[in-house]
């Protein structure tokens, strides 16, 4: 008489409870055919995870493993074959659309960040953070977020879904660059004389600058001159309105 078929008398496959988790699960026992039995099972890497030689167990049980396609290459002692995919599965990582408005300068706080998340189990509760781990703003039971009146910076949200899965995302909030400014002077001649001089070199920004000061009657680019001695505060102001400070001592 011949052997029975070989074939897989039951199979029962447990995901992975969350997208990254290795808390997944294969069992599955074989019957019929000849034994003794060889087989491996391995994962998508074409590394073997579990394996036998002239065994009599057809209980095969895989445990801890992530999301992946598992095969199973199964022979009898006739060299019958099993050949078989097995897919283990996870939900979708917890991810997001985010949407970055830049400050217009330097030191505002009118940047603003958008997210639309999606993945894993709906809905979600958000946790909004800034860079020293303080918490901004939360929200319940939605799938998107709003932040605004944000200085530049890096920030994190961590999301966490209705199985409790959660992820981790960070983004950082740029804008223009702070201003570099550096300058010369010249001193005035006399206590009371206007011909002193203020050249200032500025790194960052947009052309042409205007600078303004309570000590200036006029406005100015950065070659000021003509000037008493005194205490002087210059704002700096770009082409876009984005603005810089510098305060000096002109002898």
């Amino acid at each position: 008489t011949q052997p029975n078929e070989l074939f897989i008398e039951s199979l029962t496959i447990g995901d992975a409870t969350c997208y990254g988790y290795s808390d997944g699960f294969i069992n599955l026992d074989i019957d019929g055919g000849l034994a003794p039995y060889t087989y491996t099972l391995s994962n998508s890497s074409d590394q073997v995870l579990i394996s036998a030689l002239n065994t009599n167990e057809t209980n095969l049980i895989l445990e801890q493993i992530p999301a992946d396609d598992y095969q199973l290459l199964f022979y009898d002692n006739n060299n019958c074959l099993i050949d078989v995919i097995i897919e283990v599965g996870s939900p979708e990582e917890l991810l997001a659309n985010i949407n970055i408005q830049e400050t217009t300068c330097f030191s505002m706080n009118d940047g603003s960040i958008e997210f639309d998340f999606y993945g894993g189990v709906y809905p979600y509760d958000i946790y909004f953070y800034n860079s020293e781990d303080t918490l901004v703003y939360t929200i319940e039971d939605s799938n998107y977020l709003f932040v605004s009146d944000l200085f530049q910076g890096s920030y994190y949200v961590e999301i966490i879904d209705d199985t409790s899965c959660s992820n981790t995302l960070y983004v950082d909030l740029g804008g223009p660059s702070e201003f570099d400014i550096t300058y010369e002077t010249i001193d005035a001649s006399c206590e009371y004389s206007f011909d002193g001089s203020i050249f200032l070199n500025v790194e960052g920004g947009l052309e042409p600058y205007i600078i303004t000061s309570e000590m200036l009657d006029f406005d100015y680019s950065v070659d000021i001159e003509n000037i008493m001695p005194g205490w002087y505060e210059l704002l700096i102001t770009d082409f876009e309105g984005r603005q810089g400070d510098v305060a000096l001592e002109l002898a």
